[in-house]
């Protein structure tokens, strides 16, 4: 459905200037969750103030090289060196508000234009992208997208920005550079502010943990400028410990060089002081700080005698949790009543910090002895299944998976073995309970949290990080001796989701030797299914002491309609333990999601009140045999967007016939509010919790043949019905995406609207109709301040509120501005000093 938003906004205009020095300076159209932070900014790169009368703002859908959406500028303007943000409401600085939402992420364009391209556009008599006299800027971007040819070559353009190359596309824009220069960059979003940041010292330190007996020259360290110097220049180091690390007191990087390197030598400091964290800085004038932490083992610490020897608390997708603990004396100990407890270790998150995330409880009653050199082993389900171990505990201990702290406590609640488990955010604590605590290990993996740990020796007082995917973990030792592995392979791809059509290059797949890399390999490369997917080359050579080789995969566009093929993929050398990869290839003969009949409420409600309705939205009458409505429940709600089958639960449609705009109402069987609207019931995929996900398939289990779906990634629906407000797709096959993503599709309402609708109403289970909205147009043709009375004439397509701020951020209804009718409108009491006035819709609310 395209939008088209209409703003008549008035103040105090300059004459207009040239209108080449007004750029797009900035976009942000990827945020996070629901995309309530979206906006472009527009900047005078001149001298004079340019009144903006007649442009409009137009975005363009790179799949289709058409206008999905028009912003009229009205009268709006923009002083020299100043900006106007166009943006959703939360949006800091936003002087145009458009709804959350509403700016595609790539690859797509967006152009300024004027004239009478502007006034097409608006009218709606234009969708196409357009160049010329009166295109004044655009820009077309993407989160690594492919190119969007037609956009770039309809609107003059070269180059598609990316908003993912930082691989941070949710968090960063793409902006120039300084502002209205030729230079883009993706950084921090600056809405209403310049973007011109001073250039970083880039800091790397090589390695950052290392033990305070390493001696000298341990950590190799270099400093990064963007260009090269004019001149020499002297760059201070700071270390904020020296009785742990030591080295130069500055560095030079000289006339025309772009770095310089250095070395660090560890401190013996004789103490037992644990694990310390030591902050190296790099300053110099006219630069950003650069800052790494290093950790400095204690080498003369001494462990207790039971300590956490190996742990995992998450992995890709499945996120199997295991404690092993060790008895590193020379006594049994008895572990009745010991327990491990996990808590939250981000300061900057309110919410878990300090709280318990999860744990479990060595039954006590009997005796538990742990004999020296023995292991205990305490694991969740899922651990059992991947690992194919039975552990001594079975527990749901729920440690989360965010940077904890991880604490083991005597009978007797004292603390005796703690480890901190954290990325690099200068935010994070090790605590017990909130309580700050000293950690006798402490593992780090960079940007995120880590996956888990062992200790490279049983009972060792260092340790090596497992790996986050694949599982079973090559590096993982449960119940065994630590760092005693076998020779195997590793495949690793960046993609395991791609359609047939997709061609040469599709994805990445990383090869890596495990265990053993000193002498030369040759390693065979296969695919199940060549006609589906193949790799670019039957072999990888890799050199002595050569871990990791890439190799690229071409998808094959078979011609044959054969659905959603699941692809094994192996990598097999003389020696080595296979490594395998599954890729999902989806057929492009077939069109996954082209439906009449779609899913159009979700209702959660109280106890077994639970309701799913289904809607044939089309014209002609359509009987549903093979399709089917399935539930993917707790672990598994994010399944549907790659698996073939494996549901929790699944109802066949195939008896039933729905003619066009007829509704069909499945329910739980215990579902008695609001009475009466069930056409059928279904206790097993009508249980859903409000964190479940619920699939419409047109026929077997694949995501090819996905009809609908409502998409849950956590409790976002819990105790509240779900209305679908257009017939726009609302789902899609990324992990973590929800329907909060498509706030245009689903509405959220509260239960108590659902059972007081009647019939003939959407919130009704059991009724659906979309109502487009109508388009209502503001024109203003002047205005004029005179004897203390601000005069608008204008005209609308409707019933007019008119609102005025003094600010653009805190607006109130002007004087008689409810409810005006095209013509003149006076103020006679309008503020004092310069003042905005906004004339909308009747009956829409003022910005917030």
């Amino acid at each position: 459905m395209k939008m088209k938003y209409f703003y008549g906004l008035t103040a105090a205009l300059a004459a207009p200037a040239a209108f080449s020095q007004i750029v797009i300076n900035e976009i942000d159209s990827d945020t996070p969750s629901s995309d309530t932070a979206e906006f472009v900014e527009l900047y005078n790169a001149g001298s004079e103030a340019v009144a903006l009368t007649g442009h409009a703002l137009v975005f363009f859908n790179g799949s289709n090289d058409s206008e999905y959406q028009t912003v009229d500028l009205g009268a709006a303007s923009i002083a020299a060196g100043d900006f106007l943000v166009i943006g959703n409401a939360a949006v800091p600085n936003v002087d145009i508000v458009i709804p959350d939402g509403s700016i595609q992420n790539g690859p797509d364009g967006v152009g300024l234009y004027n004239g009478a391209t502007a006034a097409a556009y608006i009218a709606e008599t234009e969708t196409a992208p357009l160049g010329g006299a009166d295109l004044v800027d655009a820009l077309v971007y993407g989160a690594s997208d492919p190119d969007a040819t037609g956009l770039l070559t309809a609107l003059g353009e070269t180059t598609q920005y990316d908003e993912s190359a930082n691989s941070l596309h949710t968090v960063e824009s793409i902006q120039r550079n300084p502002d209205g220069s030729e230079t883009f960059e993706t950084k921090e979003p600056t809405p209403g502010e310049t973007n011109f940041t001073l250039p970083k010292l880039t800091l790397t330190l090589d390695p950052s943990s290392v033990s305070e007996g390493d001696g000298e020259g341990v950590i190799f360290g270099e400093i990064i400028v963007p260009e090269p110097v004019v001149g020499d220049l002297v760059i201070t180091i700071g270390i904020s410990d020296v009785t742990e690390l030591d080295g130069p007191t500055t560095v030079t990087i000289v006339d025309g060089d772009d770095f310089v390197a250095f070395e660090l030598d560890a401190v013996d400091d004789m103490d037992i002081d644990g694990l310390q964290t030591v902050v190296v800085t790099a300053s110099a004038s006219g630069y950003q700080d650069g800052t790494v932490d290093v950790f400095v083992a204690d080498d003369d610490l001494e462990l207790p005698e039971i300590v956490i020897n190996e742990m995992q608390v998450k992995a890709g997708g499945d996120d199997p949790q295991f404690v092993e603990l060790y008895n590193n004396q020379g006594t049994a100990v008895d572990l009745a009543g010991w327990s491990v407890k996990a808590y939250g270790s981000d300061t900057g998150d309110t919410v878990n910090f300090g709280n318990l995330l999860g744990s479990f409880t060595i039954p006590s009653g009997s005796p538990v002895l742990l004999a020296p050199g023995e292991f205990y082993l305490a694991g969740d389900s899922v651990f059992e299944s991947i690992y194919g171990i039975t552990p001594d505990l079975q527990v749901e201990p729920g440690f989360g998976l965010f940077d904890i702290t991880m604490i083991l406590f005597d009978a007797d609640d004292n603390a005796v073995f703690t480890v901190f488990s954290q990325d690099d955010d200068a935010t994070n604590q090790a605590n017990n309970a909130g309580a700050p605590t000293v950690a006798d290990i402490t593992i780090n993996d960079g940007f995120n949290s880590p996956a888990g740990y062992y200790l490279d020796s049983d009972g060792g007082t260092t340790a090596s990080l497992i790996e986050f995917a694949p599982q079973p973990a090559s590096s993982a030792t449960p119940g065994q001796t630590n760092g005693v592995f076998i020779d195997r392979l590793r495949i690793e791809l960046d993609t395991t989701f791609f359609s047939e059509a997709d061609g040469a290059g599709v994805a990445t797949a990383t090869v890596t030797r495990v265990n053993n890399s000193t002498d030369p390999l040759t390693v065979t490369l296969s695919s199940a299914d060549p006609t589906e997917v193949v790799f670019q080359s039957a072999t990888l050579s890799f050199a002595a002491g050569e871990e990791e080789l890439t190799v690229m995969l071409d998808a094959v566009d078979d011609m044959d309609e054969d659905g959603l093929q699941e692809v094994l993929l192996t990598a097999s050398a003389t020696g080595f333990e296979d490594g395998t990869a599954t890729v999902s290839v989806a057929d492009d003969e077939s069109t996954i999601g082209a439906s009449d009949v779609l899913i159009t409420q979700y209702s959660e409600g109280t106890s077994f009140n639970k309701f799913i309705e289904l809607t044939n939205v089309g014209s002609s009458s359509i009987t549903l045999a093979g399709w089917q409505l399935t539930l993917w429940a707790n672990g598994n709600r994010e399944s549907w967007k790659t698996a073939t089958g494996g549901s929790s639960s699944a109802f066949d449609l195939s008896e039933v016939t729905l003619a066009a705009g007829e509704s069909f109402v499945v329910a739980h069987g215990s579902a008695d509010t609001p009475a009466g609207v069930a056409d059928v019931t279904d206790s097993g995929v009508a249980n859903f919790n409000g964190d479940d996900s619920v699939v419409l398939y047109s026929g077997a289990l694949n995501p090819s043949n996905i009809a609908d779906a409502v998409s849950l990634a956590a409790s976002d629906a819990s105790n509240k019905s779900l209305v679908r407000l257009s017939l726009d797709t609302g789902w899609d096959l990324v992990a973590a995406s929800s329907f909060l993503d498509y706030p245009s599709v689903w509405g959220e309402i509260d239960l108590a609207t659902v059972e007081a609708a009647v019939d003939g109403d959407t919130n009704y289970l059991g009724y659906f109709e979309v109502t487009e909205p109508s388009d209502y147009i503001v024109a203003i043709s002047d205005c004029s301040y005179s004897a203390g009375q601000f005069v608008i004439n204008f005209t609308a397509s409707g019933s007019s509120d008119i609102y005025v701020s003094t600010d653009l951020t805190t607006w109130g209804e002007a004087t008689n501005g409810a409810g005006v009718a095209s013509g003149t409108y006076t103020d006679t009491a309008p503020p004092a000093g310069k003042a905005f006035y906004l004339i909308q819709e009747a009956g829409t609310p003022a910005p917030e």
